[in-house]
């Protein structure tokens, strides 16, 4: 697969779960324009699973197969996000460098533990995929990409907002928008040093596919169409957006207004 692509920086395999070998945990993924990474065939029998794309625009990152010296050029890993779309800032990165990502499903790994259970930086879920969301946002979408999807990233978050609520977790929610804050000097400077280097724009990096929510999210009142009119909207959305015109200069100035490097 890799000799296939003489441009790959990442080839990743299937991850199929330790505790049952039938169950696709995930192939690769797309990267949503909400900093979202949208896995194929998540949590789906082996035997019922579509086809999986080879070339993913972002991957997870239970195990790949990475070329090194194209990783180091591009920054390896943002150890600022710990846990948690670390994997989908990566695979952006890597992309916007000019490097592919591609996906062979007959390369199996299982993943988990043999009982199921999950480690313990699950229990700071709700901080690390609230902040993280947000870290990807400022570090790495154009100017334009950001002003453009505010309502949209808003809404997202008002939604995200309620699961923590539900969840009795919104300390941990509002601890994530403390450590944001804390971090935007570090994300400003991050964000000149990639924009110095990066050759793709937004429109190719990103998309909207549908969204992967988890079936506990999904099990909740009205998620699944609730769902399916985000997933709708997105695309309308992005699409107007990927294919506009170029925002004026000027509304880079409307970001980190306050924030010294």
């Amino acid at each position: 697969m890799a000799r296939a692509d003489p441009n790959a920086a990442i080839v990743s395999p299937r991850i199929v779960r330790a505790d049952n070998p039938g169950l696709i945990d995930y192939d690769g993924g797309r990267a949503h324009f909400l900093a979202e990474l949208c896995l194929e065939n998540a949590q789906v029998p082996a035997g019922a699973a579509a086809a999986p794309g080879e070339s993913p625009t972002a991957v997870a990152t239970t195990a790949l197969l990475v070329h090194r010296e194209r990783a180091l050029a591009c920054g390896l890993f943002d150890e600022e996000l710990v846990f948690f779309r670390e994997d989908l800032e990566f695979s952006l990165r890597v992309r916007a460098h000019g490097w592919t990502i591609r996906h062979c499903a007959e390369a199996l790994v299982r993943h988990g533990r043999e009982d199921g259970s999950r480690g313990v930086l699950h229990r700071r879920r709700t901080f690390f995929q609230t902040r993280n969301r947000w870290w990807i946002i400022l570090k790495l979408f154009e100017t334009r990409t950001i002003l453009l999807t505010l309502p949209a990233q808003a809404a997202y978050e008002v939604l995200n907002c309620g699961l923590a609520l539900r969840r009795g977790e919104f300390a941990q929610y509002a601890a994530a928008f403390a450590d944001l804050l804390r971090g935007l000097p570090a994300i400003w400077a991050a964000r000149k040093r990639f924009a110095r280097t990066r050759r793709v724009p937004d429109r190719l990096l990103l998309d909207a596919p549908p969204l992967g929510w988890r079936p506990e999210v999904l099990a909740l009142p009205l998620a699944k169409p609730l769902k399916r009119v985000l997933d709708a909207a997105s695309r309308f959305g992005w699409a107007l957006i990927a294919g506009g015109r170029p925002l004026h200069p000027f509304g880079e100035m409307l970001l980190f207004k306050n924030v010294r490097s």
